[in-house]
């Protein structure tokens, strides 16, 4: 797998950063201060080639993330795309914006938080739409998280956020 290990491994990093400060049990204590440690020594050792290469990653380190780039952080590579608004999104599926949208004659499956809608599915085709932006849930379902607006570009436009597409199936 090492074709897309730093690929694959960058928003497991960009998740521990962002909890960097979390309170933790005593093992996921002493696992970040491990990581601490190995990312020391990653920076300590890293041979970048160039010093224009290093300059150019110091000052994209140091800036604010665009909302794109962080899309292409978390999205599998077959689903990358230039992020939409709601309603472009839809009219990508063919979806119309009503109150039921509803796809190969079924009502689409809504996924919705606090009354905002932040994923959509045809649970016929699998197209569905995603809003990169939307809260992320633990596995169990017992916590959320929001992403930090604050570390993206001051234009970042918020409307942008979704994506659209239809889900790998296994035809077997």
């Amino acid at each position: 797998m090492g074709y897309c290990r730093f690929e694959n491994t960058f928003a497991d990093l960009m998740d521990c950063y962002d909890h960097i400060n979390d309170d933790l049990n005593e093992l996921e204590h002493d696992y970040r201060l491990m990581l601490i440690d190995l990312c020391l020594k990653i920076a300590r050792d890293f041979n970048g080639g160039s010093h224009k290469r290093e300059v150019a990653m110091k000052i994209k380190m140091s800036s604010k993330i665009s909302l794109q780039d962080y899309a292409d952080s978390i999205v599998d590579q077959e689903y990358r795309q230039p992020l939409k608004t709601l309603h472009e999104a839809m009219a990508e599926n063919g979806w119309e914006l009503v109150d039921k949208p509803t796809c190969c004659e079924e009502q689409i499956n809504i996924r919705s938080i606090m009354g905002l809608p932040y994923f959509a599915q045809c649970t016929v085709c699998g197209k569905f739409i995603s809003d990169i932006s939307a809260p992320k849930f633990s596995k169990t379902g017992s916590s959320v998280r929001f992403i930090d607006s604050g570390k993206f570009a001051d234009d970042t436009d918020w409307y942008r956020t979704w994506i659209a597409g239809t889900e790998l199936r296994d035809n077997a």
